[in-house]
């Protein structure tokens, strides 16, 4: 097993938890943001990993302000487009780091249901 398979898995189990609100707070207010977007800059290189970032970014962020307030300042837009430029051939990694970035730069989600994350 590897750190990035640990690291993956770990980031979707905080996915998991963040579908309660109340989750969302502790996972911010404990630095988990900080943490996943290290965890993106470490593990470049691991498309999975990417995804996984990518998908609870966009949760966390999703209609809040300081959690795009963490992210933005952590250089997670930075990280989500080089995940996007990185990844362009891998749809689902791709795909989640160009809506983590419509989030964090409060963009349109085109032609996207914008009531979910």
């Amino acid at each position: 097993i590897t750190l990035a398979y640990v690291q993956k898995e770990a980031i979707k189990v905080l996915y998991n938890l963040s579908f309660l609100d109340e989750n969302i707070i502790t996972i911010s207010r404990e630095y988990g943001i900080c943490v996943i977007i290290g965890v993106m800059k470490y593990h470049t290189d691991h498309a999975n990993v990417q995804k996984e970032a990518c998908r609870i970014i966009c949760k966390l962020t999703f209609k809040n302000d300081e959690n795009i307030a963490i992210t933005l300042k952590e250089g997670g837009l930075e990280v989500m487009r080089r995940t996007k430029k990185k990844y362009i051939d891998y749809t689902c990694t791709y795909e989640k780091a160009r809506r983590a970035i419509l989030i964090l730069t409060k963009q349109s989600l085109q032609r996207e249901d914008s009531s979910k994350p």
